[in-house]
C-alpha cells in the first residue's frame, strides 16, 4: 500500500527567534518560553526574562504582524512582595501561558523558590 504524502501545515519562520536579548531596552541574563495569544489585531507574547540579579518575571511583547515584537520595559507579572506569596516566588515567575475564555483571559505560570516549583494562576477583570 503506498504511503500517503505528508502535508506539513506548520512551518518554522526563518526569522526566529522573534525576540532575543538584543531587542530589549534593558539588560537581562536570559529570555525564553513565550505564551502567545492574538487579541483582535495584536499578537501578545508572555516572555520569561531573567534579570541581572537572577530573578525571573513575565513581560508582555506586542506585534501587529506576529513577527516583529516590542517588549514592555516593566514586568507584567513579577515575584510577589506580599508576605503570603513571597516565600514561594523568591526566585521568580516564568513560563506563562494565556487562554481566552468568554470575556476573560486566564494566565497560568510557574513560580519558583527554595521550596520548589508551584503553579500560579492570574486572570483579567
Amino acid at each position: 500500500m503506498p504511503r500517503k504524502k505528508r502535508l506539513d501545515i506548520i512551518h518554522r519562520w526563518e526569522g526566529n527567534p522573534v525576540v532575543n536579548l538584543e531587542d530589549l531596552s534593558f539588560q537581562a541574563l536570559d529570555i525564553c518560553n513565550a505564551g502567545a495569544v492574538k487579541i483582535v489585531d495584536t499578537y501578545l507574547l508572555l516572555i520569561t526574562i531573567e534579570s541581572l540579579m537572577g530573578h525571573k518575571s513575565l513581560y508582555v511583547a506586542r506585534s501587529t504582524d506576529g513577527h516583529y515584537f516590542e517588549v514592555d520595559d516593566k514586568p507584567f507579572i513579577k515575584p510577589s512582595a506580599d508576605k503570603a506569596y513571597k516565600k514561594y516566588e523568591e526566585i521568580g515567575v516564568m513560563d506563562g501561558r494565556i487562554t481566552p475564555f468568554e470575556d476573560t483571559y486566564y494566565i497560568t505560570y510557574i513560580v519558583e523558590s527554595n521550596h520548589g516549583f508551584r503553579i500560579g494562576l492570574a486572570k483579567t477583570d
